[in-house]
């Protein structure tokens, strides 16, 4: 492989190829982040290497600082007539991520993060064809993507599954968790991989009979990288389920277009009705299973619960007075509107005297009869802790910035009167429910309560993000091909981003052709507002169109549609006027399925199609905002042209979106307030 050496910011940089201006003015605003220290903002267009050249960069300077760390400890050692070889060869041996026991300097760690595995995996390929393939990386997956237990995998549910591994490595009925710290430390398939991806850790572990899971956590600790993807970060339950530690680290988030509706995500949580009612019928269940023990056996005995009844009993006192707080405010709002102020969730929960500082007491409890009620249970219709695990995600969530040391309580409250808004409403029934359901129970005759669900919603990313940069971290880098305008962005995220880039693309304005078809063939125009995407003339001229691409346009073509209804309703009235069979004639047909095993076999044939010299391409049909529109490659053949249909708007009347709006309006006014204030002030100033 081919390898120019560059100098960049006094940083030697090892790119497998001569880097383009762009490329090496990104490097150096990657290298001047690490050196000084600071968070970055980096916008670089799809197409210019972003990928390689932030690996490259980031490692580069990696490998710079533990040299000058190394040789510093080299020079301490020789101004030390003692000891002289022992701090040589600890100077030597890794200093990755932890603290040196003879210096006062930490190795970061670099934690690597995008939206989803599959644009990890890219940026794993990415690495292992570049000169930095053997620096030690690991990527962490969930039990879904890493559980080989014949038993566990098979589980109805992630919850299910994390308290059914928990409680099989407790025991030690794990056979793949029981050997694996002993093969890591000996395989040398551990020892010599530098870069272990998903598919790397389930090849090993079915070979060396490991369990994957485990592997990716051990080996984490000796990584210099660590792939992650990013709501492992932004989630506080996650990062702490992984054991992510952030203190001291690089933080890099590729592909962070995204980042502002994952922090507000990450920070929002929902309440059912159905969620209380479930988490109540756990805890009786649970005490039902635990009578034996209370009256036969000693808590010391095998199989006893580390909790009481007592215990459960304050649990279920707590869940019935709160599910009765909430019917009596639900009743309320029949004739109301629905919406509520943030701090209106402390003030609920306050009534059950839950509150910030019986916080850790609850979710401890919780947890140990989540993992009790999960594992024990023979009956394989319980729900397997399900309602309780919501209720404690909820209060992890809720109360996940209270443990802060500079975090008081006031400013809880003040943060959630803020940034938060509650909408509490009625559930809309299924129609299953419906009375054209001949079981269902006469609506007359039904004493059942109607549900009702709280949504507690953040506004403000800058939650999410000060949680992550509140901690320590060395440095933060938010990177992407669109995040322009920049301003905006750094404003909602509340964090200085001293280092900024907004880099020009590499390909020319001849190179590319950007263009509104504003009617098809037959002279309908082509308008896909809300209104007019059922005009059967609109579906039939845009299929027409699509007919006409297909002709002009060689290898593989892209068409995006605002929705998976919208698509399968424009499918199914070609399918049915004859569109359809015109276009499969002109190339194959492929649809962007909505289930994770049939997107990527859809993918997989598309890009066989593709690839075979014989073939006239391929077209493909997805969804904005879908699995197609992100995370995938398509490169040269694989994609010449893409169609937009239509674009994907929020509805105007959903609560959530009016919320925001009103939310975003009311902070404009205030700092208007404050800016009118400042220039009076300023002109009170120049008369004295």
């Amino acid at each position: 492989m081919k390898t120019i050496c560059c100098v960049i910011s006094g940083v030697q940089v090892l790119f497998p190829c001569q880097p383009y201006p762009v490329q090496e003015e990104y490097m150096r605003k990657v290298i001047e982040c690490l050196q000084k220290g600071v968070h970055g903002l980096l916008e670089s267009p799809t197409g210019t290497g972003k990928t390689l050249s932030l690996l490259c960069s980031s490692l580069a300077w990696l490998e710079s600082y533990k040299a000058q760390q190394q040789l510093s400890l080299i020079q301490n050692s020789r101004n030390n007539s003692s000891g002289i070889l022992s701090d040589l060869k600890s100077a030597l041996e890794g200093l990755v991520g932890n603290w040196d026991s003879g210096s006062n300097f930490m190795v970061p760690r670099i934690i690597y993060s995008s939206r989803t595995h599959s644009q990890l995996s890219q940026a794993i390929q990415e690495l292992k064809r570049s000169n930095y393939r053997h620096v030690k990386s690991i990527v962490l997956g969930s039990r879904d993507q890493l559980c080989l237990h014949p038993e566990v995998s098979k589980a109805v549910n992630h919850t299910a599954k994390v308290y059914m591994c928990r409680a099989k490595v407790s025991s030690k009925t794990c056979h793949f968790y029981l050997n694996y710290e002993e093969k890591i430390a000996s395989k040398s398939d551990y020892q010599d991989s530098s870069v272990l991806d998903i598919e790397d850790l389930i090849t090993l572990g079915k070979k060396n009979v490991v369990c994957p899971y485990y592997a990716a956590r051990h080996l984490k600790s000796r990584s210099d990288m660590i792939f992650t993807p990013y709501n492992y970060i932004i989630d506080p339950k996650s990062r702490r389920a992984h054991g992510i530690e952030l203190q001291g680290n690089i933080v890099i988030f590729d592909e962070a277009h995204n980042i502002e509706g994952a922090c507000e995500e990450s920070m929002s949580f929902q309440l059912r009705s159905y969620d209380l009612a479930l988490a109540i019928t756990e805890i009786t269940q649970t005490i039902e299973m635990i009578k034996d023990f209370d009256e036969k056996f000693s808590s010391s005995d095998s199989g006893a619960p580390d909790f009481t009844i007592t215990d459960l009993s304050i649990l279920k006192v707590m869940f019935c007075e709160l599910e009765e707080v909430m019917d009596k405010e639900v009743s309320e709002i029949s004739v109301k509107d629905g919406s509520k102020p943030g701090d209106y969730m402390i003030e609920i929960l306050s009534k059950v005297e839950l509150t910030a500082q019986k916080k850790d007491v609850v979710l401890d409890l919780l947890d140990k009869v989540i993992l009790y009620h999960s594992t024990k249970s023979d009956n394989p219709w319980t729900s397997k802790g399900t309602g309780l695990q919501k209720f404690s995600d909820l209060l992890s969530v809720m109360f996940s910035r209270t443990s802060a040391e500079t975090h008081r309580e006031l400013d809880f409250k003040r943060e959630f009167a803020t940034k938060y808004k509650i909408f509490l409403q009625y559930e809309t029934p299924l129609k299953s429910q419906s009375s054209a359901d001949p079981w269902a129970v006469p609506a007359a005759s039904s004493k059942r309560k109607p549900s009702w669900k709280m949504d507690c919603w953040c506004f403000s990313p800058e939650l999410g993000m000060r949680d992550i940069v509140d901690r320590g971290v060395h440095s933060v880098i938010l990177t992407s091909g669109t995040l322009s305008p920049l301003g905006p962005l750094i404003n909602e995220l509340g964090v200085s981003f001293p280092v900024t880039l907004e880099n020009p693309h590499i390909i020319k304005d001849n190179q590319v052709f950007v263009g509104v078809v504003t009617c098809g063939p037959d002279g309908t125009p082509l308008n896909s507002s809300y209104q007019n995407r059922s005009n059967i003339k609109y579906i039939s001229s845009l299929g027409r169109t699509i007919c006409n691409f297909c002709r002009m346009v060689p290898d593989g073509l892209l068409v995006f549609f605002p929705s998976y209804s919208v698509m399968k309703s424009n499918v199914a009235s070609w399918e049915e006027s004859g569109i359809w069979q015109n276009l499969s004639g002109l190339k194959p047909l492929f649809m962007e399925p909505q289930g994770k095993d049939a997107f990527q076999e859809s993918i997989e044939k598309y890009y066989s199609v593709i690839r075979d010299p014989n073939s006239k391409g391929a077209t493909l049909l997805a969804v904005c905002r879908g699995k197609v529109s992100e995370g995938l490659d398509f490169a040269d053949e694989n994609a010449r042209a893409v169609v937009i249909t239509g674009l994907p708007f929020p509805p105007s009347m959903d609560p959530r979106v009016k919320m925001k709006m009103n939310y975003l309006n009311a902070i404009a006014k205030e700092k208007n307030r404050v800016c009118m204030a400042m220039t009076g002030m300023s002109y009170k100033l120049q008369e004295l």
